[in-house]
């Protein structure tokens, strides 16, 4: 199984911990691609967004070498799809990524919340939380990267503030002062 990591580090691991890459343009891609899972990429778009200052048949001279790098980090797993024209990222149980845990952790805790299940909100929290090590790829600078950056910390503040307020109704109060101050520190304001 593949383990790949965006929230604090930038890095594609196998089973065993083992480092395949920390590659910036192949972490970027990946990225790219499981933003935007199961709706296929154009090469072109995906070109010009990597190496903007590049031509065009550079531009997707450089992704054909990066999709031979990844092909070979990523060896048997299924979830890059490649065609002449696109790219697309389906998620699959070969491939674990912290970005789709802590969404999926983070929808449970939510629909525990709905349904007025307090266990279920913290341990579906807890599990989201603790895949949200830091920021989406912290070293990106793309206009694609700053949105879903920011996405995710706010539901990362939203998910922290109904922790809290759970923790705080069923008495947890010791905990509650923690995930407070992991929100303030994530948001002051």
């Amino acid at each position: 199984m593949l383990n790949i990591s965006f929230l604090g580090e930038q890095v594609i691991a196998d089973s065993t911990g083992a480092v395949r890459t920390r590659s910036s343009r192949s972490v970027e891609l990946v990225a790219f691609l499981i933003v935007h899972a199961g709706s296929p990429q154009s090469r072109q778009r995906i070109a010009a967004m990597l190496w903007p200052d590049s031509t065009d048949p550079q531009a997707l001279t450089n992704l054909r070498r990066e999709l031979h790098h990844l092909r070979n980090v990523l060896s048997d797993d299924l979830s890059l799809r490649v065609t002449a024209k696109d790219l697309c990222w389906y998620d699959t149980d070969t491939c674990r990524v912290d970005v789709r845990v802590f969404q999926n952790e983070r929808q449970a805790a939510l629909a525990a919340s709905r349904s007025g299940d307090d266990d279920g909100v913290l341990q579906h929290a807890a599990a989201a939380l603790d895949q949200y090590r830091g920021e989406f790829l912290p070293a990106g600078v793309d206009d694609w990267l700053l949105e879903t950056r920011e996405i995710l910390e706010g539901q990362c503040v939203d998910l922290l503030d109904l922790n809290c307020r759970t923790m705080t109704r069923t008495g947890d109060l010791t905990e509650a002062l923690a995930v407070a101050r992991r929100r303030i520190q994530l948001r002051p304001l």
